[in-house]
C-alpha cells in the first residue's frame, strides 16, 4: 500500500512540474506577499502570464482567505503559438491572508501549476534616520512577532531580488525596536497589517543621510 502511495504520489510531481514548465508568469505574487493598500482599504493582485502548450484548453484561480473560500476566476485559452492570461482579483486590507491557487484544465482533468500563500494587504512604513532610528541594541530584549506584519529581506538591489518574510523572533532585527514598536501600535490601532522598510544608518550625519542622486532616487551608492 505504502509503494501505491508513493507512485500516486511521485506521479502527481510529475505533472506539477510538467504544468509548471508549459506555463510563463509575467506578473503572480510570492509567498508572504506584502501589497500597498489602495483607496477603500483594498489592493488589486495581477496575475498574469502565457501558456506555452496547446494541450490544455482553460486556466483558473482559486482565492482563498484565511484558508477559506474567497473568489474563484477561470478563463478559455485562445492559441496563436501561445495563450496568454491576464486576471485582477482585490483584496482587503485587513488581518487576513490570502492565498491563489493556479491551475491548468484539458477536458474534465485540472492540474495545480502553483500556488501562492499568506498574500497581505495594508500600510507602507518607511523608517529612515539614524541610530535611533536604527534601534537594535535592545533588540534581544524585545518580543513582538506578527504573522500579519511584513518586511522584505533585498539580498540583490541591483536585480531586485529577494523574499519576504513576517514578523518573528529571527529576523526582527530587520527593523529595530523602534520600528517595530510603531507597526505594532499602528496595526493595533487601525487593525491592518504593516510593512516596514527600515533604511536607516548610524553614525551618519544629517548632510550624509540627506544626499541622494536626484536623476535616480534608488541610486545604491547614495543612503
Amino acid at each position: 500500500m505504502n509503494r501505491i502511495i508513493l507512485f500516486v504520489f511521485l506521479l502527481f510531481q510529475i505533472f506539477c512540474l510538467s504544468a509548471q514548465e508549459n506555463v510563463t508568469f509575467f506578473e503572480v505574487p510570492e509567498n508572504l506577499q506584502f501589497y500597498q493598500r489602495e483607496a477603500g482599504f483594498k489592493s488589486r493582485v495581477p496575475i498574469s502570464g502565457r501558456v506555452n502548450a496547446t494541450a490544455y484548453d482553460k486556466i483558473s484561480v482559486l482565492v482563498q482567505r484565511n484558508n477559506s473560500f474567497y473568489t474563484y476566476q477561470r478563463q478559455n485559452l485562445s492559441y496563436t503559438n501561445n495563450a496568454d492570461f491576464n486576471f485582477t482579483f482585490e483584496i482587503k486590507s485587513e488581518l487576513a491572508e490570502y492565498s491563489f491557487s493556479i491551475y491548468l484544465h484539458k477536458s474534465n482533468d485540472s492540474t495545480l501549476v502553483t500556488k501562492k500563500s499568506r498574500v497581505v494587504s495594508g500600510e507602507t512604513i518607511l523608517v529612515y534616520g539614524q541610530s535611533n532610528a536604527q534601534a537594535v541594541d535592545y533588540i534581544d530584549q524585545y518580543s513582538y512577532t506578527n504573522q500579519y506584519c511584513r518586511t522584505i529581506n533585498l539580498y540583490d538591489f541591483q536585480n531586485k531580488q529577494g523574499y519576504w518574510v513576517d514578523f518573528k523572533d529571527d529576523n526582527k532585527h530587520y527593523n529595530g525596536v523602534f520600528a517595530l514598536e510603531l507597526a505594532r501600535n499602528l496595526l493595533e490601532k487601525y487593525k491592518v497589517p504593516i510593512c516596514l522598510l527600515n533604511g536607516s544608518v548610524g553614525s551618519k550625519t544629517l548632510a550624509e543621510l540627506s544626499q541622494r542622486n536626484d536623476s535616480n532616487h534608488q541610486d545604491p551608492s547614495t543612503l
